[in-house]
């Protein structure tokens, strides 16, 4: 038997007060009990009936009858994490994370996010970095491997500030094209580019400021706003770019990119500077772009940015880009650069972009990443210890400091520390 509290907050699991439904008997003893059976049926089915239309409005109108009938993503239970408590006042703790050794602001942004209603990518922020699974190698050598929640602004360093160097080096592969669309761009004549000659520039594109954080559905019109006006210089500049078609099941451009093409890549961001009274950071929604193409006079981007919005926004900033690579810089950086490590605001940052694509393409930079053959190291890394072919890991989640107790290392910072102790020795012997 549970103890009152515990009733009190679940009552319909209350032995005293919910009865098993009460069919009537295939035998009629008596038209009495018939009588007082059906009545019972009858209230017992009008009581399921109000219960499933007060679950209907809590789940916010989700189809109680057909929520099988659509496929299900299977799930792995080695990664299995342990969920929130929820407390009387509202806040959210984590307790089986904050054991594991999660630091305060961590569990603070997981208790925000979960009030946002991102429960699972709470429950994985505050897990972050904390549980580990087991690995080793063909001789022995144990080590194990932490569990990183991905989170676009997780501050912790090896989890947010990775996805952003992912994305550099994986955009990088978009100099070759840059280079076929502005050929020659580090020699070009030291002048303000006229219409009509290729350029490389870098372009923020901003929205008026409307005081509170946009949601999610309102960043997507953003970015169909942002893809409108590329739309509209295509066909008022007669960009070209080279068409995908399919080929053996892929989608491929059907010629190589060339001089009078366009390409652009553009990344969503909200500003640091505070602007609101005792919140961190500011509303303004803005995107940095790197833009290679025919140069398109200024005055064009904003006057067909203030149409397409019709709000009133009109505020576009052009700069010639030295090179490809400080242009896609100046379009990544805020994906990797925490403005703020305020755990409300990196919440909210979260909320925003909440399914929501941060990285786009078009033109010729559209689909045009070439996928890298993977190093022998990337695919199979070796033990930092004897260099045998390390296994992958296996087994459920821990936590980190379980297995360090047990003698097992980290994985990742085992493998510096014998970097480092290549790097000295050789240093040392030449």
């Amino acid at each position: 038997m549970a103890p009152p509290e515990f009733y009190d907050r679940y009552p319909g699991l209350n032995p005293a007060v919910w009865k098993p439904l009460m069919f009537p008997s295939s035998s009629n003893d008596s038209g009495q009990a018939e009588n007082t059976r059906s009545e019972q049926t009858a209230d017992e089915l009008a009581r399921i009936a109000r219960i499933r239309s007060v679950v209907a409005v809590a789940v916010e109108g989700v189809d109680i009858a057909g929520q099988d009938k659509g496929k299900r993503r299977g799930g792995n239970s080695d990664f299995a994490l342990p969920c929130g408590v929820q407390r009387e006042d509202g806040t959210v703790e984590f307790p089986e994370q904050e054991r594991a050794g999660a630091s305060a602001e961590q569990l603070h942004k997981a208790s925000e996010m979960f009030r946002l209603n991102l429960i699972s990518k709470a429950r994985r922020q505050a897990s972050c970095a904390v549980y580990a699974r087991k690995c080793s190698c063909e001789n022995g050598h144990e080590y194990f491997r932490r569990y990183y929640c991905k989170n676009r602004y997780c501050s912790n360093p090896g989890c947010g500030a990775r996805l952003f160097f992912d994305l550099f080096d994986k955009y990088t592969g978009l100099e070759s094209v840059a280079a076929s669309i502005v050929p020659n761009w580090e020699n070009r004549p030291r002048r303000k580019p006229l219409p009509g000659e290729f350029v490389m520039a870098k372009l923020d594109i901003t929205i008026i400021n409307t005081g509170w954080m946009p949601t999610s559905g309102e960043v997507r019109q953003f970015n169909r706003d942002v893809r409108k006006l590329f739309r509209v210089a295509e066909k008022d500049w007669k960009l070209t770019f080279p068409k995908r078609v399919k080929r053996d099941g892929k989608m491929v451009p059907d010629r190589d990119p060339r001089p009078g093409d366009y390409g652009v890549i553009w990344t969503d961001e909200f500003g640091g500077r505070a602007t609101r009274p005792g919140r961190v950071g500011n509303t303004n929604l803005h995107c940095h772009a790197i833009y290679c193409g025919p140069c398109i006079p200024h005055a064009w981007w904003k006057e067909n940015w203030a149409r397409i919005r019709g709000d009133g926004s009109r505020r576009v900033s052009t700069k010639v880009a030295r090179s490809f690579r400080g242009g896609l810089y100046h379009s990544l950086k805020y994906a990797g650069k925490f403005l703020t490590h305020d755990p409300v605001r990196l919440a909210e940052l979260e909320l925003a972009f909440n399914r929501v694509r941060r990285v786009h393409t078009m033109g010729a930079f559209y689909n045009a990443v070439r996928p890298q053959p993977e190093s022998p190291e990337s695919v199979s890394p070796r033990c930092p210890q004897c260099g045998g072919a390390m296994f992958d890991p296996t087994g459920p989640l821990c936590s980190v400091r379980i297995l360090e107790f047990t003698g097992r290392r980290d994985f990742e910072a085992a493998r510096r520390e014998a970097g480092r102790t290549r790097i000295f020795q050789g240093v040392s012997d030449g």
